[in-house]
């Protein structure tokens, strides 16, 4: 089995009444979901990256770039 690093960027979005911009990022970060009822709603996802870190090593359990297990079998 391998092992992937996936990054997800999803966009959300609605409208927020507020006194200033500052106030309403600051609502924005509390303020969105996944019910009808929240301000800000899910919208879409912009995009998925994946990038592939090569067969999961036995030992460790990281990917292969990552594994430092056969670098320390060679300085034994």
């Amino acid at each position: 089995m391998n092992k992937y690093y996936v990054k997800m960027k999803i966009d959300f979005c609605g409208y927020i009444e507020a006194e200033s911009e500052k106030e309403a990022e600051d609502k924005a970060w509390t303020s969105w979901g996944d019910t009808s009822d929240s301000e800000i709603q899910y919208d879409g996802v912009y995009s998925i990256d994946v990038d592939d870190k090569g067969e999961i090593c036995e030992e460790c359990e990281e990917g292969s770039e990552e594994c430092t297990c056969e670098d320390e079998e060679d300085s034994e």
